[in-house]
């Protein structure tokens, strides 16, 4: 079942039972079996609880024979009022697996998920202040996402997020010692230098080393790993993988390369021409930077701090109208331990 990863009282919400018929009806109980909503799923499995529930725990059962799906949990709040900001997206992953549903937190959303779409996809569940979709149908790329009401025709639009792939397989080979076992990752899309996070879940096998996890580094989208048998057992194993998060930048340089994003952003979102085609000549050349391997150590601090804070000096006082790139910029200081001032 998917459904809003926190649901208050009195709020309306949608949640869906995957795998239903469409008018097959699915039924909401208390722990003590008080039926308090019963309605048919629309085709996606979708049940709008357009007046809430009170605070407490709920079972939903689905189909004719009334089958347990799952329990919902409803937090107390102090009320409900219906949304009447505008529409904002709130903080966003820095990437997003296209084989999962993608949940989206923000404000003045309509909590009837029939109401919205992202990326013209359907959304599965809903709040006013979060929205679970399908996995998006599209190639791995940095990503804008569009959000619409369809209802009221209002729109938010957030920044590039990476959309990938991350898949394995194992793949084993005989040869003259003997059988060779590797993992094998494919990641997308391939020219991204990216990380993926290992491990052994259960069964008689490392990663090499005796090692039950680590972290392997996606070049040209692959990475190959050995799998190793553990000495004089055999039977199944797991394995795990997942895409290193990466968080916020923690480096001069990673603040650079952020920064190239929000111009980037800004370049597409600006209505005047001229300024448009700055933007983005200015993201290219923060991209280039970001991406010299001359100007930073291993560590992504500046080689040259003077020559780092003049550059960053010049582009605060150049960008004062673009909010988030200066305070990308003070953060690059602030992280290289410079004190910049605008001039």
């Amino acid at each position: 079942m998917i459904q809003p990863s926190q649901i208050q009282s009195h709020q309306p919400f949608t949640f869906a039972v995957p795998g239903t018929v469409g008018g097959e009806v699915i039924a909401v109980e208390t722990v003590k079996g008080e039926v308090v909503q019963r309605a048919k799923a629309d085709k996606l499995g979708r049940i709008y609880m357009e007046t809430g529930l009170l605070a407490g725990s709920y079972m939903v059962y689905a189909g004719a024979q009334g089958a347990p799906v799952r329990k919902i949990e409803v937090q107390h709040a102090a009320g409900w009022d219906t949304p009447t900001a505008p529409m904002r997206l709130g903080d966003l992953p820095q990437a997003m697996d296209l084989s999962a549903p993608l949940r989206i937190g923000g404000e003045g959303f309509s909590a009837n998920a029939a109401n919205m779409s992202v990326n013209h996809s359907e959304v599965l569940a809903a709040s006013g202040t979060e929205l679970v979709c399908a996995p998006l149908a599209q190639q791995p790329s940095m990503t804008e996402l569009t959000v619409l009401n369809e209802e009221t025709g209002e729109t938010a639009v957030s920044r590039p997020i990476l959309s990938y792939t991350l898949n394995g397989y194992i793949e084993r080979n005989t040869l003259a010692g003997g059988d060779h076992t590797v993992l094998k990752l494919q990641f997308a899309p391939p020219e991204v230098p990216a990380e993926a996070d290992v491990k052994v879940l259960n069964g008689p096998v490392s990663l090499g080393q005796g090692r039950q996890e680590m972290t392997a580094t996606l070049r040209n989208g692959q990475a190959i790993l050995p799998e190793v048998a553990n000495a004089g057992s055999a039977g199944p194993f797991t394995l795990a993988w997942t895409l290193k998060a990466g968080g916020d930048p923690e480096t001069p340089q990673g603040w650079v390369q952020k920064k190239a994003t929000d111009v980037a952003t800004a370049s597409r979102l600006t209505e005047n021409s001229n300024n448009k085609k700055d933007l983005a000549k200015e993201a290219e050349t923060d991209e280039k930077l970001a991406g010299d391997g001359s100007y930073w150590d291993k560590d992504g601090k500046p080689t040259d701090p003077k020559k780092l804070k003049d550059f960053l000096n010049a582009e605060i006082a150049r960008l004062e109208k673009i909010a988030d790139a200066i305070e990308d910029a003070f953060k690059a200081g602030k992280a290289a331990g410079l004190d910049l001032t605008a001039k």
